[in-house]
């Protein structure tokens, strides 16, 4: 433990350092060569006591291994954990019936994925059909140091898997001349539609939506998409809607981690 809190002081020193990539909107990036999970185990405990607005994400590249990504928990686990809960939540008060009946919540899932190299894809929130066979098909992605358009590569990274049939999008970026006080907040829901004529599915996107300053309208989720068959058993309703005044909690629950966060990173 003495050589891992040794290492302390150099992650926090490069709190703001940029990857090679030269992503200066990463909060940082430490690379290990020699690297085993328990050094891993042993950085993210001493870390949490130091600070419990950061959190340690491990991810990896064709170039890079083993990558930590130090990064901000609050806002980013708000919404991953909010938008999940809402859904199962919905679910049973609209059906008053249990939702593990019918799909699985399985939280942030590893998956192998072989697009555009093969590696592991870890979603924020995810959801598969109660008969699951190992892969989600519903993914919520959220992004707090990404931009939408980074974030919509990682949708088109998951549609490569047969199995997703929705994703879900929330950008959480820096604040505007509109709203100086306010995050940016940017919802995007995405589903495959499947054509034989095509060698790939065409992705559709059902949701567009800016919520910086509120909640435009409710959300609807294709229930399909999360029973993974276009089959939705009787009594049942075709579509999931999330009502506007629940979505606009979720909002607020997420600005206010964020505004605990800002001052901390000075963004």
């Amino acid at each position: 433990m003495a050589a891992v809190l040794g290492v302390e002081p150099s992650f926090r020193a490069r709190t703001r350092a940029p990857p090679p990539s030269g992503d200066s909107k990463t909060l940082c990036f430490p690379w290990f060569s020699d690297f085993s999970l328990s050094i891993y185990d042993d950085i993210r405990r001493c870390w949490a006591r130091s600070n419990s607005l950061l959190n340690l994400r491990i991810t990896s590249t064709a170039t890079f291994p083993i990558i930590l990504e130090l990064m901000p928990s609050g806002s980013h686990q708000m919404a991953a954990a909010g938008f999940a809960t809402l859904i199962t939540d919905t679910f049973t008060h609209v059906t008053h019936r249990y939702s593990s009946n019918y799909f699985v919540p399985l939280g942030a899932t590893r998956v192998r994925i072989n697009s555009p190299f093969e590696t592991e894809k870890q979603a924020d929130a995810s959801f598969a059909p109660v008969d699951y066979d190992e892969e989600p098909s519903v993914v919520i992605e959220v992004g707090r140091s990404e931009t939408i358009e980074e974030l919509r590569g990682d949708m088109s990274r998951w549609f490569s898997l047969k199995s997703i049939k929705l994703v879900i999008l929330v950008g959480i970026s820096k604040p505007t001349s509109a709203h100086p006080e306010l995050p940016t907040l940017r919802v995007e829901m995405w589903y495959r539609v499947e054509d034989e004529t095509k060698r790939e599915p065409t992705l559709t996107k059902v949701v567009d939506e800016d919520w910086s300053t509120g909640i435009p309208g409710p959300l609807q989720i294709p229930l399909w998409t999360l029973l993974g068959s276009t089959e939705v058993p009787d009594g049942l309703p075709t579509q999931l809607e999330l009502g506007v005044q629940q979505l606009q909690r979720l909002r607020l629950r997420i600005i206010s981690a964020w505004t605990k966060q800002a001052s901390l990173f000075n963004f």
